[in-house]
């Protein structure tokens, strides 16, 4: 079986997004556990398709916007998960390929992918896979040079998860999602690990943790 080759290759957990059809047979039959969904983070960078290419206005909105969105929120709120994935030269060359992009700012990166929703107006969106290192200040280093950078942008996008809504982000509200976007995942070897990693609250995770965008 697999899971006992694995096991044999000092493989002692194995995680994943699984759709729809294969969800429920992973759970009831392969006895996987659920550990928990990833949030929406959205921030607005550029408004002018809709403000009649005015700059002045463009800027005044979203200076509105950011101050209503950091209402409340504390950047001192410390998020130090201990699981994360182990990011370097093999890691970049499996999982990116010439449809990705990186930045650099300070010794701090981010790989991001561009999309061009041409159904409306042109609506360009920067998603953003991963920072590295990973933190709620990070991401919105990354995001504000992306921003700077790529001026014809609307929106950013960032999906993964937080303890608290990073700042200059907006977070996504769950039940509006069509998917969820739950991850899952079942331990091989009971003597190595125990249900602490099935607590969300200990994953430093992105969608760069899965083969999707």
């Amino acid at each position: 079986m697999v899971y006992s080759e694995l096991k044999n290759n000092n493989i002692s957990f194995v995680y994943g997004q699984a759709n729809s059809k294969f969800y429920l047979v992973k759970k009831k039959v392969i006895g996987w556990k659920d550990i928990g969904k990833l949030n929406y983070y959205l921030t607005p960078v550029n408004f002018k398709k809709i403000l009649f290419n005015s700059k002045i206005l463009n800027l005044i909105v979203i200076k509105i916007i950011k101050i209503f969105m950091n209402i409340g929120i504390k950047s001192t709120n410390a998020f130090l998960p201990n699981i994360s994935k182990v990011s370097n030269e093999i890691f970049f060359k499996g999982r990116y390929n010439e449809i990705h992009k990186k930045i650099e700012f300070n010794n701090i990166l981010g790989f991001f992918k561009i999309i061009n929703l041409k159904k409306y107006i042109n609506f360009k969106i920067v998603y953003l896979i991963d920072v590295i290192p990973l933190s709620k200040e990070n991401l919105t280093i990354i995001s504000n040079e992306l921003a700077k950078k790529f001026l014809d942008i609307e929106l950013i996008v960032y999906l993964g998860y937080f303890n608290s809504t990073p700042k200059d982000f907006l977070k996504f509200p769950q039940f509006l999602l069509k998917n969820q976007n739950l991850f899952s995942g079942k331990i091989l070897d009971n003597s190595v690990l125990d249900n602490e990693i099935f607590k969300l609250e200990n994953w430093n995770v992105n969608s760069s943790n899965f083969d999707t965008v």
